[in-house]
């Protein structure tokens, strides 16, 4: 780290914050006999089915890694692979009910983290939100994250036209304080 440059100290900062999670994410993962992975497979997957390949992507992972993960959770009685109906070479992944137990378990895992977040200011929060979220846009277009679904890179967003202003979201039809953004939006249409 360079003693007096923010965004260093920042980056030390973020690393930190991660390390901490890391080790938030070990500890439950190790507590229900399942790895890091596997708890976060279970907490992407919630109700709706989900393709493998699209769980690869959006954890940064290869496909061969989720497919482990799927297999051990599958033998686990934690998730059920079917057919997709609407292609037979595709797979869909669901939560079975005691995966649905053991993923309510384990959702809180970041809770710490998030505890110290929520005490922050409500203009900090959104001003840390928009800043992380700048960031996570210009390393996905390096390609150094897999593809998020975030307000920023979705055709539906419209950044703020004034200093003061505030975003808004074409298809909600809503203003979009930079507390509202979101990282994984279940509406994201890619832009461009």
């Amino acid at each position: 780290m360079v003693a007096g440059v923010p965004s260093a100290t920042i980056t030390d900062a973020l690393e930190r914050l991660s390390q901490v999670q890391r080790v938030l994410l070990q500890e439950v993962s190790t507590a229900q006999g399942l790895s890091p992975i596997q708890v976060r497979i279970l907490g992407l997957v919630g109700a709706a089915a989900v393709r493998p390949s699209e769980l690869a992507g959006r954890l940064g992972v290869t496909r061969a890694t989720v497919t482990d993960a799927v297999r051990a959770l599958e033998g686990k009685g934690l998730v059920a692979v079917a057919t997709d109906p609407l292609d037979g070479r595709s797979r869909l992944l669901r939560v079975t009910e005691d995966g649905q137990a053991v993923a309510a378990r384990v959702a809180s895992w970041g809770m710490p983290v998030t505890h110290h977040l929520a005490a922050l200011p409500s203009g900090d929060q959104g001003a840390l939100l928009s800043g992380l979220l700048h960031l996570l846009t210009g390393l996905q277009a390096d390609g150094l994250v897999p593809r998020a679904r975030m307000c920023l890179t979705c055709r539906f967003f419209r950044e703020a036209s004034d200093a003061g202003g505030v975003a808004h979201c074409e298809l909600l039809r809503a203003d979009l304080p930079d507390t509202s953004l979101r990282l994984d939006c279940p509406d994201h249409e890619a832009s461009g």
